[in-house]
């Protein structure tokens, strides 16, 4: 029997919504269902969300508009007075109803007629409409009972799903304490007064997931934790207010307290006793010469370009950040070196013409860290055209999200071990998406990166960002042939961590001195000695070479250059050593086995584990001795290849591009 009201008043507010609002109202116009007003209410939007809704000429739609922002709860609630249905339906602005959404929840209604809300679980899809998977907590929470018992701990209902009668939603209204976690707060209200919430088995609603829900999560003032604490705790104290006390309230204050300490121990403590060693441990006076230093700085400086590193130790990273500082060097760039160990004695390989500020002792010291982020957000806020770039950096992270969406941001990632860090690298995904773009130095890390967009459905649009750009070398003046006479020298150039696995070095050096081989070690950098090898003849530690002109000595002295690594991008030592004549003998990581072809311009070493690579190293320094391989065709292809590939003009050019240079 037709009605002379709707049954259903479907309410939707709307606010900068351009993106996807077509989709949302279409979902809901063409519902199998149709007799409903689609009330539609515009925040104040600034975008053309008017202009698309207006292109719907369908009487069900009922538009309203807020001359000023009012924020979603006071919208729901001006829309709730307006229905006049029976039911009222909430919808978002980006999610998508299943078109058999009402009919299937009105029949809900019917066969539980003590229901005050029908709502259902979703389905996640993304900015792309590719399904990106399911909230675990909606999907187990199947039953009524389930609901009930889950409401106190944790929000297991998504709002847009709900259809609700509107006599009881007029009386309890959304609550304008409870911004952020208003709809949670509405179901612990009705479960608390006995209301039945019933959840259908179907999924009746897709809810989108995108970049800016990511983003939004991050910047929001409260985190996830507090903000869960703090619903709980209004609704207890509300129920108190109003002599509504019962089990379900008192379990529902219980959690919040359970909750706040588990906060306090996994949150609150650690960063506590972390800023406590750092005010000990970190120099106080000198903290004050660097944040003194920030502040005179800016005054003197109006370049418009912020880079952020860690170290400016010896590395083949570093040497990178410095070469990228140098394709900048007319713009005068300010260099941020955030990380607190200290190798001052390596800053000039930034050169003369980029300001360095050494400034971790002021980033980090709790009575200078938030005034000195302060400073750093502030001037790059001013700057006209600002562009910021960054490279394995925490804090440039952790800036990011507060910086203006306008201003340009770059980072560079050497390699990631996405499995391995996958919490670290969930936390900081909304980073990495505000990124305008994000250069990598080798195809397996870019790889790595578009796989771990694809398993968290970023959408298309961000892949599209990430680009390679490899490293450069200078290549010196050689003679035609590099002159190959045993002993055969390898060379390694690079720091003593665990990842780097230099043990094997001197492993494989104690295997050939036992197996009389011609062949001696060189170690450039940091290495420690190992005593039980302190009797090797063939291992010589040369120590750290911060010349330039001296390292290229030892690579010219040099017949291999070796790489023993657990993981890797493509390390700049190889390349280096290429340039040099120097034949790659490395283990097959990172982007390594895309530019080394066995036995063509180099050899690749099989196998994750230490004894599999000592193994498969030894057998082929014994078939080198045995003069198996026409080494120096292998070191002429080396140096071709990386004269084709690792060319400077090539890197000037993509920072170029990236870094807004021309």
């Amino acid at each position: 029997m037709q009605t002379t009201f709707p049954l259903i008043s479907v309410i939707m507010p709307v606010y900068n919504a351009e993106l996807y609002l077509a989709k949302a109202i279409e979902s809901v116009l063409n519902q199998t269902f149709s007799n409903f007003e689609f009330i539609i209410c515009n925040d104040g939007s600034t975008d053309s969300s008017e202009e698309i809704v207006k292109k719907y000429s369908d009487a069900r739609i009922v538009y309203t508009k807020n001359e000023m922002n009012l924020g979603l709860i006071q919208t729901l609630n001006n829309a709730v007075q307006l229905a006049k249905g029976k039911f009222i339906a909430r919808m978002d602005n980006d999610d998508i109803c299943y078109p058999n959404r009402f009919e299937i929840q009105l029949n809900y209604f019917e066969q539980n007629p003590k229901a005050s809300i029908v709502c259902s679980p979703v389905q996640f899809i993304n900015g792309d409409d590719l399904e990106a998977g399911f909230w675990h907590t909606d999907k187990i929470t199947n039953t009524s009972s389930k609901i009930y018992h889950t409401l106190p701990w944790e929000n297991c209902i998504a709002h847009p799903t709900i259809m609700i009668l509107k006599n009881v939603l007029v009386k309890y209204l959304y609550s304008l304490n409870q911004k952020g976690s208003e709809d949670w707060d509405l179901w612990l209200r009705l479960s608390r007064d006995g209301h039945l919430i019933v959840k259908t088995s179907e999924t009746l609603l897709k809810y989108r997931i995108h970049a800016d829900s990511y983003t939004q999560l991050v910047n929001s003032a409260v985190s996830p934790q507090i903000k869960s604490i703090k619903v709980k705790l209004k609704f207890s104290l509300h129920s108190l207010a109003h002599l509504k006390i019962n089990w379900f309230v008192l379990k529902t204050g219980l959690t919040s307290y359970k909750d706040l300490g588990y906060y306090i121990k996994t949150q609150v403590l650690p960063v506590f006793l972390k800023k406590t060693k750092w005010f000990f441990t970190l120099n106080p006076f000198l903290a004050y010469y660097q944040y003194k230093l920030l502040k005179n700085t800016f005054k003197n400086s109006s370049s418009a370009h912020f880079f952020f590193f860690p170290y400016s130790h010896i590395g083949g990273a570093e040497k990178v950040h410095a070469e990228i500082t140098k394709v900048a060097k007319h713009k005068k760039p300010l260099v941020f070196i955030t990380g607190l160990s200290d190798h001052s004695s390596y800053i000039e390989q930034f050169g003369e013409d980029c300001v360095l500020l050494p400034v971790a002792k002021a980033l980090y010291h709790p009575l200078f860290a938030s005034r000195s982020e302060k400073l750093i957000q502030t001037k790059i806020q001013a700057a006209s055209e600002a562009v910021v770039f960054g490279c394995n950096n925490l804090f440039f992270y952790n800036l990011l999200l507060k910086l203006n969406k306008k201003i340009y941001v770059v980072d560079l990632t050497h390699d990631y071990n996405y499995v391995r860090d996958k919490i670290s690298a969930k936390k900081y995904l909304p980073t990495y998406i505000r990124c305008n773009a994000r250069l990598f130095i080798s195809n397996a890390a870019l790889q790595k990166t578009v796989d771990f967009y694809k398993l968290n459905y970023i959408e298309q649009k961000f892949v599209k960002k990430l680009h390679i750009i490899y490293n450069s070398v200078n290549l010196p003046l050689l003679e035609a042939y590099h002159s190959i006479e045993k002993p055969y020298r390898i060379l390694y150039v690079g720091r003593d961590t665990p990842e780097k696995r230099v043990d094997l070095l001197f492993e494989l050096a104690n295997i050939c001195q036992n197996k009389k081989l011609p062949i001696e070690f060189i170690l450039v950098g940091p290495i420690r000695e190992r005593k039980h090898f302190q009797q090797l003849n063939n291992l010589k530690i040369v120590g750290e070479i911060k010349e330039q002109t001296k390292l290229s000595e030892v690579y010219q002295s040099a017949h291999f250059i070796a790489i023993t690594s657990a993981s890797e991008g493509f390390p700049l030592t190889l390349a280096e050593g290429m340039a040099h004549r120097c034949i790659p003998i490395s283990t097959a990581v990172g982007d390594i086995p895309f530019h080394i072809r066995n036995e063509q311009n180099g050899f690749l070493i099989d196998g994750a584990e230490k004894d599999l690579v000592l193994e498969n190293f030894t057998n082929l320094l014994v078939s080198i001795s045995g003069n198996t391989y026409d080494l120096k065709v292998l070191s002429q292809n080396a140096y071709e290849y990386c004269k084709k590939t690792f060319d400077t003009e090539t890197f000037v050019n993509g920072y170029s591009k990236w870094l807004k240079l021309n």
